[in-house]
C-alpha cells in the first residue's frame, strides 16, 4: 500500500484511493488497550490503519481456511478426482514440455 505525506496533519497516510466508511464495534477493553499500546509503541500510522491491516489479515486467513475446506471436500469426491486424473493425463505432455522431461 503506497504511503503519502499528509502535509496538513504532518504524518504519513495510506493512499489507497478507495472510499472509507465509519463503523462501530464493541470490543473488550483490554483488547482496545492493547491496540492503543501497540499503535503508540510501534509508531503505526493510525488506529484505523492498524485495525484495517488486522482485519484484512483475518479475512485473508478465513478465505484461505474456507478454500482448504473446499479442497478437502473435493478430494473426497470420486467424480472430481477422476476428472482431475483425466485432466492431468491429457496435459501430461504439455507439462513435461514446459517443465522439461524428468525421464
Amino acid at each position: 500500500m503506497p504511503l503519502r505525506r499528509d502535509l496538513r496533519l504532518g504524518r504519513w497516510r495510506v493512499d489507497r484511493g478507495d472510499r472509507k466508511t465509519k463503523v462501530t464495534y464493541s470490543l473488550p477493553v483490554d483488547l482496545v488497550d492493547e491496540v492503543r499500546s501497540v499503535v503508540r509503541d510501534a509508531g503505526a500510522v493510525s488506529y484505523s490503519m492498524f485495525v484495517e491491516r488486522a482485519l484484512r489479515q483475518a479475512v485473508r486467513g478465513e478465505r484461505e481456511r474456507l478454500l482448504e475446506l473446499e479442497f478437502a471436500e473435493a478430494a473426497r469426491d470420486p467424480q472430481f478426482m477422476a476428472d482431475l486424473e483425466e485432466t492431468e493425463q491429457a496435459f501430461r505432455y504439455a507439462d513435461e514440455d514446459a517443465l522439461g522431461s524428468t525421464e
